[in-house]
């Protein structure tokens, strides 16, 4: 008890209750010594009453007062076990950057400027050459799909930043609804779908006007009527026959307005091939610090699954984009308060084309990329993270012959243990390929296997084995001996080894049979730094 807040007795919540044969967590008593046992562990489970679950202050800032944590496993009986987490991977934190398409079009408000989609890439897409996801909404650019005199610029604008080799292609849907289970259930009206020949006449200039953001309605697209196909199927084979390089096509629709579609919309997106992310609440400030400010990793909604965004954007942070416009760069706050002292949450940078409108905006960006490229980190595209969310779902835990044996489809490859619980024993697990402490967690890094299987041990293990990597391991195996290694990732590799005082790594060129060069450690850890995305086979040679 007394997690987030103090436990406050409230007279006009008092019960005279006795739990019997109960571990008793909170007991209060009145004037006349009669007494309440608020919350107790029992031999059933275990309960917490009103008022000292959750407590709301003046301000609407609700606080946990139970701890969930602790309350949930003793009042469950849950036994500790390797949980799959979807934060980290190699023992560093995932990041991944995604922009919503609101206001692509919408004209600069500072000197020198040109129009949001023209301005972002040369200011921030052209400067942080990094995984990032990019959605357009097809409304803006094109609703009848064709390229005209009006909207060629624009056009023009979003094939150059999908041809950038750092950025993944999005949706961002046809006309950005706003009120999506609304519109599910009337179809006529502002924002809702037709054919899309009848809007060739769409008068971009004023479209140009209209500055995105969840504050605004669905783009006023005349005679349009509602249809979840068009949304999701139509604006990515928009996106795929006119703005697509060649070699790329839309792998991810982002929700767009109040992000709550219906199941039946949800299911569009699995039909159509693609990903889904967006929705989730998570905003954590030091002056508003509470886990109930933490959203989980999605929803399922008949029998599909809804991704959400790690954690809001920066209409969020401006007061639904009313000011200050410089207020995205309390995200860093975020990052850091669902990293320690416990992770919840993979760094996201999230946010739309109309912060490049506003200088302020656009140099609170910078900030908060500047802030995240000194963390250590695994890039990733948003579609990368939707796809570990979903194996996160899959992911069975089993209990085995003195061990656990875990099954997905290989996209989760870290696990959590509670540090006390142990560490690996590298000889007799399989597809373990090293471990991390973070926090007062441990951290196992999982090689490319669907299965593998863990065995702990009191004492550390003493031969070699990945700390930390910032790419994912896509070969694992022993040969003679020999721990054998590959790397693929988006940046770089970079990566750190264990327990290598009488080690070095030797990779397949020949003119490296020494190994290859690498900073040596404190307690006998090398780190490993390529110059390449994908490393040849390596050996750990002891």
């Amino acid at each position: 008890m007394g997690l987030e807040t103090l436990v406050l007795p409230n007279k006009n919540e008092y019960i005279p209750l006795v739990s019997k044969d109960s571990k008793i967590l909170l007991r209060l008593q009145d004037e006349e010594g009669d007494t309440e046992d608020a919350a107790a562990i029992t031999p059933w489970g275990g309960y917490v009453l009103s008022p000292y679950v959750i407590r709301f202050f003046p301000n609407n800032q609700p606080h946990w007062i139970v701890s969930p944590f602790a309350f949930l496993r003793q009042a469950l009986r849950l036994e500790s076990f390797p949980q799959p987490d979807v934060t980290t991977e190699n023992g560093q934190r995932l990041m991944l950057v995604h922009i919503d398409g609101d206001g692509f079009i919408s004209g600069a408000e500072w000197f020198g400027g040109t129009f949001a989609g023209e301005d972002l890439k040369e200011l921030i897409l052209d400067k942080y050459k990094i995984p990032t996801t990019v959605s357009i909404i097809q409304g803006e650019l094109s609703p009848s799909g064709k390229v005209t005199d009006k909207n060629k610029k624009y056009i023009e604008a979003a094939r150059d930043i999908f041809k950038l080799p750092w950025v993944e292609i999005a949706s961002h849907t046809y006309s950005h609804p706003y009120k999506w289970q609304e519109l599910e259930k009337n179809t006529s009206g502002k924002g809702l779908n037709m054919p899309l020949h009848d809007y060739s006449k769409v008068d971009f200039e004023k479209l140009a006007v209209i500055e995105g953001g969840d504050n605004i309605e669905d783009l006023n697209i005349p005679r349009y009527e509602f249809d979840p196909k068009k949304e999701i199927q139509g604006s990515a084979s928009f996106i795929d026959s006119v703005l697509a390089p060649e070699d790329k096509k839309t792998q991810i629709l982002l929700w767009s307005g109040d992000c709550n579609p219906g199941g039946a919309v949800v299911k569009e997106t699995y039909e159509a091939g693609l990903y889904n992310m967006n929705f989730g609440d998570t905003i954590l400030y030091y002056d508003k610090n509470s886990l109930t400010n933490i959203s989980p990793l999605g929803i399922a909604k008949d029998g599909y699954y809804q991704v959400f965004a790690p954690n809001q954007n920066e209409n969020m942070y401006t007061n639904d984009w009313q000011g200050p416009f410089y207020g995205f760069e309390r995200v860093i706050e975020t990052f850091e308060l669902t990293d320690k002292p416990y992770r919840f949450k993979p760094i996201d940078i999230y946010y739309h084309f109309y912060s490049a409108t506003k200088k302020s905006a656009f140099k609170a960006l910078e900030r908060v990329y500047d802030w995240a490229l000194t963390q250590k980190v695994m890039n990733i595209y948003a579609s990368e993270y939707a796809q570990k969310v979903l194996d996160w779902r899959k992911t069975l835990v089993i209990s085995k012959n003195g061990g656990w044996v875990i099954r997905n489809n290989g996209t989760v490859k870290e696990l959590r243990i509670e540090q006390s619980m142990g560490y690996p024993n590298l000889k007799e697990s399989r597809n373990v390929v090293g471990y991390a402490d973070i926090n007062d967690q441990r951290y196992i890094h999982l090689g490319p296997a669907i299965e593998s299987f863990i065995r702990l041990q009191a004492t550390a293990p003493q031969a070699p084995y990945l700390l930390e990597a910032n790419a994912a391991v896509t070969k694992m195996e022993f040969i003679d001996g020999e721990m054998h290694l590959r790397f693929k990732g988006h940046m770089p590799v970079t990566f750190t080894m264990a327990n290598m005082a009488l080690c070095k790594v030797k990779d397949s060129r020949w003119w490296r049979w020494w190994g290859v060069e690498h900073e040596e450690l404190p307690d006998y850890r090398q780190r490993y730094t390529l110059n390449e995305r994908e490393s040849d086979e390596l050996r750990i040679v002891c």
